[in-house]
C-alpha cells in the first residue's frame, strides 16, 4: 500500500480517520508473507507533510519485509524445536522410569527364580544322595551276586553320580552365573587318562551294545587341565550319545594335536540331529528332538562348553540326521 497524500483517501474511510487522528500525511505499507501466509506488516509514516514515495524507496522496504520474515518464521522454527525437544526429553525420561521399573521387575523375577531352582535343586540333590549311600553302600558288600546284578548297580550308581553333578551345575549357574570354575589344572597323560575314562564306561557301553573306540597315540604330550572337570565332559558327551541314540551304534573317540591344543572328536553313527538344533545344543534346557522326555542333554552340553571354555578351548559338535553326530572339542597342551 502507497499512499503519497491523504486525499487519495476517502472520506468516511477508516483508514482516513487515523491519518486525522494521528496527523499522517503519507504511507508505505509492505506486508510480511510467508509460505504459511502473512504474518503482519511493516509500516511507515510520514507526518510532516504529504510524500511521493520513490521506487528504490519501495525496493529497499520489500527487501527488509523480506529478512524480516525470515527472521520471524526462524524463530518460529526455533520455538517449535524447542517445544519438541521438551516433549522428548519427557518422553525419554518416561520411558527411562518404565526401563528403570521393568529391570527392577526382572531382577525380582531373576532372584524368585534362582530361589526356586536352589530350592528344587536342593531337594533332588538330597534324594539323589540318600539313594546313592545306599547304592554305594550296597557296593561295598563282597561277592558278585547281590540282589540285583552288580554290573546294574555299578550303572545306578554311575547315572547317580552324573545325576548329581549336574544338579550341582544347575544350582551353581543360578546362585552365580558368571562367576568362573575355580580350576585345579595339571599336567594329565592322555592315554592312561582316557583308557581310564573307556574303562568306567565299558560296563554302560556293553548294557547298550555299544563298540567304543579309543584312538590315541601314546606318544602324545601330556595335557594340561583339571581332571576333575574334563572328566565330566567326557562323561557328559558319553552319556549323552548312550541316552539319544539307538542301541548297537559305534562310538569313537579320536585325540590327536592341533598346535599348541590338543583337538578330542567323538564320533557316532547313530541318528544325528538337525542344524538348528547343533547350534543351540550348548545352551541350557535344549530338549532332544528325538525323544521330547529327554531333558539332560542341555544342561551337560551347557556345562560342558563352561568347561571347555575356562580352559581356554573350544567345543562344538557337526551333525545331520541319519548321518551321525561327531562332538569335537580343544584343550591345551601342557608347555
Amino acid at each position: 500500500m502507497v499512499i503519497h497524500h491523504p486525499d487519495q483517501l476517502t472520506k468516511g474511510e477508516p483508514l482516513r480517520r487515523s491519518f486525522l487522528r494521528y496527523q499522517v500525511k503519507s504511507l508505505l505499507a509492505i506486508p510480511l508473507a510467508t509460505v504459511d501466509g502473512r504474518l503482519g506488516m511493516i509500516v511507515v509514516h510520514h507526518c510532516q507533510q504529504p510524500r511521493h514515495w520513490q521506487k528504490a524507496e519501495v525496493r529497499l522496504l520489500e527487501q527488509l519485509a523480506t529478512q524480516v520474515a525470515i527472521a520471524i518464521q526462524q524463530a518460529q522454527l526455533y520455538q517449535r524445536v524447542q517445544t519438541l525437544n521438551a516433549s522428548l526429553e519427557q518422553q525419554v525420561g518416561e520411558r527411562t522410569a518404565q526401563l528403570e521399573d521393568k529391570m527392577v521387575e526382572l531382577q525380582d523375577l531373576q532372584q524368585m527364580k534362582a530361589l526356586f531352582v536352589q530350592a528344587i535343586s536342593h531337594d533332588l540333590r538330597t534324594s539323589v544322595m540318600g539313594l546313592l549311600m545306599v547304592l554305594k553302600n550296597l557296593s561295598t558288600t563282597e561277592g558278585e551276586t547281590l540282589t540285583l546284578p552288580r554290573h546294574l548297580l555299578e550303572s545306578l550308581i554311575r547315572s547317580g553320580d552324573r545325576q548329581l553333578t549336574l544338579l550341582n551345575a544347575l544350582c551353581e549357574e543360578q546362585t552365580a552365573e558368571c562367576r568362573p570354575l575355580h580350576l585345579a589344572p595339571q599336567a594329565l597323560q592322555l592315554q592312561p587318562f582316557l583308557l581310564q575314562i573307556c574303562h568306567q564306561w565299558r560296563s554302560a557301553c556293553e548294557q547298550h551294545q555299544v563298540n567304543l573306540n579309543l584312538k590315541c597315540d601314546e606318544t602324545l604330550p601330556p595335557l594340561q587341565g583339571d581332571p576333575h572337570y574334563i572328566k565330566q565332559v567326557f562323561d557328559n558327551l558319553l552319556g549323552n550319545a548312550l541316552n539319544h541314540n539307538p542301541p548297537g551304534i559305534a562310538l569313537t573317540l579320536a585325540v590327536q594335536p592341533e598346535g599348541s591344543m590338543v583337538r578330542f572328536t567323538l564320533s557316532d553313527n547313530g541318528k544325528g540331529m538337525e542344524k538348528d538344533q547343533c547350534e543351540h545344543l550348548f545352551r541350557l534346557y535344549l530338549r532332544n528332538r528325538h525323544n521330547q522326555r529327554l531333558t539332560g542333554i542341555g544342561l551337560g552340553c551347557y556345562q560342558s562348553r563352561q568347561i571347555v571354555e575356562a580352559h581356554g578351548g573350544h567345543i562344538g559338535v557337526t551333525s545331520s540326521p541319519g548321518q551321525g553326530s561327531h562332538f569335537w572339542f580343544t584343550l591345551p597342551l601342557a608347555v
